[in-house]
Parts: C-alpha cells; structure tokens; sequence
C-alpha cells in the first residue's frame, strides 16, 4: 500500500526519449503533448502513464510504476480477508447457541436482532457478515484487475471495448510488463526488485493507435 502511494507514475510533462510522438495526444490542461496510454487525471490534475483508474483509497493515480502494487495490495488483502472470514464462520459455529436453523436466520437476517433479542452473539453475526461483504466486493475488484492484466488493458481503455486491443502482447508479455520481469516472485513479497521491461513512454504496436482509440483520444483532451 505504502508503495502505491509514494510512487509517481505521473508523466511530468517533460520527456527526454527520442521516439515518433506522431501518436501522441495533446493534454490542454498540461499544455503539452503526452504519450500514448497517458490521461489526464483532473482530480491529481496531471497526466499519468499508463493511467488505470484514480484511486482513492491510494490518494494516487493508478498507472504504469505503481499498478503493479495496487494489485498485489488487492491480491494479498484478498487472501487476508478470505483466511479471516474462514476463521470467523468457525468461530460462529462455535459461539453461536440454538438450533441450526436459528444460527442461519441470524446470519442471513442479522438486523432483524437490532430490534428482537439484541446480543452480542447477534452484534458478532453483524460483523462478520460486514467481514464477508468486504472480502466479496475485494475479491470482484481483484479477479477484474487480474482479468484486465492478462490482457494487457486498463480500466480506461476497457471502456473502449468495442476496439482491438493493440497492446495485448500474450498472457506471459502482459504479466513482465505489468508486474515486471521477476513477476512470478512478486506475489510472495512485493518488495523483491521487479524492472518494469519499458520506460511507460514508448508503445510496440501493431497497428496505428489514432485509428485504434478514438473516443479515448477525444477523452483525454477534454479530461
């Protein structure tokens, strides 16, 4: 977490590379032209490489240096959340009194003890029924970014769906330029070093990029 909020995937607005920009999209608010897959967030009010989505929880743009941890953030607090709610259904079975049929009553209906029979066998039915709600909504927003990834998209271009996909380089390209080349260390430790294979800047594709997006592209001058 702490390292997807103080890595900046932000592109600066200055670049250095020599490269073909006949591809790259000019931001208004930045007054420069930015490279593609960049957008620009008007909430950090800057382009982002590779830019995701705005996370909010981060405080931070989801983009090419930082995606990497935002997903092992939601991989590792999935697996954490799933051990706990496990642990909690068998406390449950454990603590709860009464006849079975009860015991589900109370897990599928915990707010109707708010007003009969309010206990603290009912006021732990509630938690873990919040425990399990939270680890359900992580675990769809951790299935859709691994889906995203190993199709070399993001959220954004998601929404261009009815285009190809030019960035899609195979599922084993997707998860070194995603996650980086150690990427199959990366989801024991998110610390090991990982070198993303490019610069976030310059894209290989097979096809031209302004005919390839062009609802994104009008997107990202208005954004």
């Amino acid at each position: 977490m702490m390292l997807g909020i103080f890595t900046n995937s932000s592109s600066g607005g200055n670049f250095s590379i020599n490269t073909n920009s006949d591809n790259w999209m000019y931001c208004k608010v930045c007054e420069c032209k930015i490279p593609p897959r960049a957008w620009h967030c008007k909430i950090c009010n800057k382009c982002c490489l590779k830019r995701d989505h705005h996370c909010y929880f981060f405080a931070n743009c989801i983009g090419y240096y930082n995606q990497r941890y935002y997903i092992m953030f939601l991989f590792h607090t999935f697996v954490a959340t799933m051990y706990a709610v496990v642990y909690n259904v068998y406390f449950l079975t454990q603590f709860l009194t009464g006849s079975i049929i009860t015991i589900m009553l109370k897990i599928c209906f915990p707010f109707i003890t708010l007003v009969f029979n309010f206990d603290s066998e009912s006021f732990c039915t509630i938690l873990v029924l919040i425990h399990m709600v939270v680890a359900f909504c992580i675990g769809v927003n951790t299935l859709y970014q691994l889906k995203l990834l190993l199709m070399g998209k993001t959220q954004h271009e998601n929404k261009c769906s009815k285009n190809k996909n030019i960035y899609d380089k195979g599922l084993r390209s997707n998860l070194v330029e995603s996650l980086g080349t150690r990427w199959y260390l990366t989801w024991i430790l998110p610390y090991i070093k990982s070198p993303l294979p490019g610069n976030g800047v310059e894209w290989d594709v097979s096809t031209n990029i302004s005919n390839s997006h062009p609802r994104c592209n009008e997107a990202t001058a208005a954004k």
